[in-house]
């Protein structure tokens, strides 16, 4: 915490060997809280991800590039996650390189219907490839808790499933379905149909 109130994201440079290269750093100016910081390298920097507060109101996904020295290329971080439907609530971002842009996922919270995946790419210089995020499955289940890797020809997408009310109201409400689901790599708008993985 930057003070007693407020939840902000701290980095450093650390060694192969465990020992970290300077004093830690904040990674953006904003006074508002932001959490849950995946990252992932493209060989020659860094991309942080991670929900942001400062509009006051609601979650939204902010990002940055961050050199191999250590050093923050966007100080005030990029908005993600723009679309036509804001005021929503987004949260627990994923993120993965696969050669030539980040693919990014994470939760959607809107108060009047059941939790959803939203989507965007971000290149290497930190543009936003896409028009607006999309959503990832359009059906009747809460998707929850995503995960993502890139292993050389797709990412791979997993997620939870709960048919019934919000997971994170009542996690035991419904037993959890795992999914999953294939980006392909020239369209990630297209997707290959989610697969039940597991059942309890």
């Amino acid at each position: 915490k930057r003070n007693n109130k407020i939840w902000n994201i701290y980095y450093t440079i650390v060694t192969k060997s465990g020992f970290p290269l300077g004093e830690k750093k904040p990674l953006s100016p904003s006074f508002k809280d932001q959490v849950l910081p995946p990252v992932d390298v493209n060989g020659s920097g860094y991309f942080i991800v991670w929900q942001d507060k400062r509009n006051g109101k609601s979650w939204d996904i902010y990002g940055t590039r961050v050199t191999s020295w250590g050093r923050v290329l966007d100080d005030d971080g990029i908005l993600v996650n723009y679309c036509l439907r804001s005021g929503l609530n987004r949260w627990r971002p994923k993120l993965s390189w696969n050669g030539y842009y980040y693919m990014i996922v994470w939760m959607v919270f809107p108060e009047d219907g059941k939790l959803y995946l939203e989507g965007r790419q971000v290149g290497s210089e930190g543009g936003l490839l896409n028009v607006s995020s999309f959503q990832i499955q359009d059906d009747t289940s809460n998707q929850v808790f995503p995960a993502m890797i890139w292993d050389g020809t797709v990412h791979l997408l997993v997620w939870e499933a709960n048919p019934g009310e919000n997971p994170e109201a009542n996690p035991e409400a419904n037993p959890m379905i795992l999914g999953s689901s294939i980006f392909l790599d020239n369209s990630f708008v297209k997707i290959s149909g989610n697969r039940e993985i597991s059942t309890p």
